[in-house]
């Protein structure tokens, strides 16, 4: 019986790994392509884009266009496969994954672009990619929910840092999310790193949660199991059909592009391209300028337009200059930091547990540049602690430059 049993359990086992191993094969083509049909990698919502894509494919003799909708980390694994030929086009915010493909020589080159377009475009990405849209970021509030628990809505990074909002904020993982990634840049860039990073740990503070996704912070919002928190508007304004939400841009709200390039062995490149000039085209602008995207076009809007004003503003920030990789160990520390900080003070229940979590999470070294600078463990008394009110308890990173 024994003898039996254990046949059948290596080969339940011998099963199991077969099992896993079709499944990790389907994993990694998701996106062979059919046919005349192009296949688009992006790091956006399937809500984000179906809207430019059913209008291109009302176009005559124009292709059908599949999804494949993934992280920039997801992407950057997959396109570095064989299996990147079976993908023709890649939409995203991230300059970072563009970066990316293009050091590993997986992007083709687009020339014809317009100027109002590339000069959207880092320099360094400018001959492989095209803007064709741009973002700015912000906080989507419930008002419902803000008037439920009696608070303010908030209007910028520091008003995130206000203890009353402990327990009530939402916002995604800067080293998962790219578009996170970037909000983080332009505060960094705005307040200094010292201040920024104090800021940004403050806030943590008073999250109830952190998102992998930078659009799941949108839809927690939405459901009510937060008040606000930092977004790009092209998720925000999506729902902002609900009257019990509300959005307003940063003060200070850097442009975000949105990238389109061709995969260097697209199979399909001719069309991926004509894509491409049709998004650019005055047509397909006017249809990035609807409001069902969410976006705005780079063209400049009429100035009867009812965006036009918001979209100058964007046009007329200052790039984010990228310095922080998120693989490096400054930028993942960081990030660990805010997730700890986040964990530890959802699970403790008064001040003084509050207090012990705190001189725990901050007793780290963080690495920056090569170097290893101490965060300080300077604690107030836990009796005198005002709980979520983080810079008030701790010195941040310090000399972390």
């Amino acid at each position: 019986m024994n003898g039996i049993t254990n046949i059948f359990l290596r080969g339940g086992r011998i099963v199991s790994k077969m099992l896993a191993l079709l499944l990790l094969t389907a994993w990694l083509r998701p996106c062979a392509a059919q046919g005349n049909e192009l296949v688009m990698a992006t790091t956006f919502s399937p809500s984000a884009t179906v809207w430019i894509i059913d209008r291109w494919q009302q176009e005559p003799g124009s292709v059908m266009i599949r999804t494949l909708n993934r992280t920039s980390a997801s992407l950057e694994q997959l396109l570095d496969t064989a299996n990147a030929e079976n993908v023709d086009l890649i939409l995203t915010s991230s300059p970072m994954l563009l970066q990316h493909l293009q050091e590993h020589q997986k992007l083709a080159p687009f020339s014809g672009a317009p100027a109002v377009s590339q000069h959207l475009v880092p320099e360094s990405i400018r001959s492989t990619s095209v803007a064709v849209a741009i973002s700015g970021f912000g906080l989507l509030m419930n008002r419902s929910a803000l008037m439920t628990r009696h608070l303010p809505a908030p209007a910028d990074w520091d008003d995130l840092t206000d203890p009353r909002y402990q327990g009530a904020l939402l916002m995604s993982s800067p080293s998962r999310s790219d578009t996170n990634h970037l909000m983080v840049e332009s505060l960094l860039q705005q307040k200094g790193w010292i201040k920024g990073w104090e800021t940004l740990l403050t806030t943590a503070g008073n999250l109830v949660t952190i998102s992998s996704r930078s659009f799941g912070v949108a839809d927690k919002i939405k459901s009510g199991l937060g008040v606000a928190g930092p977004v790009i508007d092209n998720y925000a304004n999506l729902l902002l059909n609900d009257p019990h939400l509300a959005f307003t841009y940063f003060p200070q709200s850097a442009v975000s592009p949105t990238y389109v390039a061709v995969l260097k062995n697209s199979q399909h490149a001719s069309e991926a391209r004509r894509f491409i000039r049709y998004l650019l085209s005055p047509e397909g602008q006017t249809i990035l300028a609807d409001a069902n995207t969410g976006k705005y076009p780079v063209t400049p809007l009429a100035p009867g337009n009812p965006r036009a004003a918001q979209q100058a503003m964007l046009m007329n920030q200052p790039a984010i200059k990228l310095s922080i990789d998120p693989q490096t160990s400054a930028f993942g520390s960081a990030d660990v930091l805010i997730r700890r900080l986040a964990f530890v003070l959802l699970s403790s229940k008064t001040p003084g547990e509050r207090c012990i979590a705190r001189r725990s999470v901050l007793s780290v070294r963080y690495p920056r540049y090569g170097r290893c600078s101490p965060v300080s463990r300077w604690i107030r008394p836990a009796a005198r602690m005002k709980p979520g009110w983080l810079s008030s308890t701790t010195k941040v990173l310090r000399n972390s430059r």
